[in-house]
């Protein structure tokens, strides 16, 4: 779910085109090329390879907007390409999932360090992103956050940026925002209990190591 270099590789096979994330792959393909190696004008060259034989509706200098700029902030930014991914947990961490009351709080908490091993202590994360890894609704996410942050365990670094406001006759309808960044506030020591890799369930590992 979260290794770019298997995403990466997918893309380059399949013939299909995600006109919905198109920006998404364009920036993991920019990331795989830089992570190989190549320079950032040959990252374009190859894109644009890759395009032409997929069927596109979008306006093509829309596309290409896209695909310059996906490039250019992972080259200029230098954005970070995850791969071959390797989570240790330790026995304070779980000892302090262990002590939480509900197997919905557990899950979140274990899927936040799991996700902050990842990305690093301070890392942005979509309530998405969260239901998909637990099976938990976004409502119920939103709520157990709330009892996480209470807690001490996390602390929302930045949260609650709008993104982009659609108005009917002047009045917010919808409201698109940025993922909260968030900080985990205890630190792996002692043994490692359990190593894992990429997931896209957190039950797959949750049952065997907390109780």
């Amino acid at each position: 779910m979260f290794d770019e270099k298997q995403k990466a590789i997918q893309l380059l096979d399949s013939g299909l085109l995600n006109e919905k994330n198109l920006s998404r792959d364009f920036v993991t393909l920019s990331k795989y090329y830089k992570y190989i190696g190549l320079s950032k004008e040959r990252a374009s060259d190859l894109l644009l390879d890759w395009l032409k034989n997929k069927k596109c509706d979008i306006e093509f200098s829309l596309v290409i907007s896209k695909l310059k700029k996906a490039v250019n902030n992972v080259y200029t930014k230098n954005y970070k390409f995850i791969h071959d991914i390797k989570v240790d947990i330790y026995d304070d961490e779980i000892n302090y999932i262990q002590s939480l009351k509900s197997k919905g709080e557990k899950k979140v908490a274990l899927s936040l360090i799991y996700l902050s091993k990842i990305y690093g202590n301070t890392f942005y994360c979509y309530h998405l992103t969260l239901h998909k890894l637990t099976k938990i609704s976004v409502r119920h996410i939103k709520r157990i956050k709330k009892k996480l942050i209470a807690i001490g365990l996390i602390d929302i670094v930045d949260g609650n940026r709008v993104k982009k406001s659609i108005k009917k006759d002047g009045v917010s309808v919808k409201i698109y925002s940025y993922p909260n960044t968030y900080k985990i506030n205890i630190v792996g020591k002692g043994d490692v209990i359990f190593s894992c890799g990429d997931i896209d369930d957190i039950n797959r590992i949750f049952d065997r190591i907390v109780k």
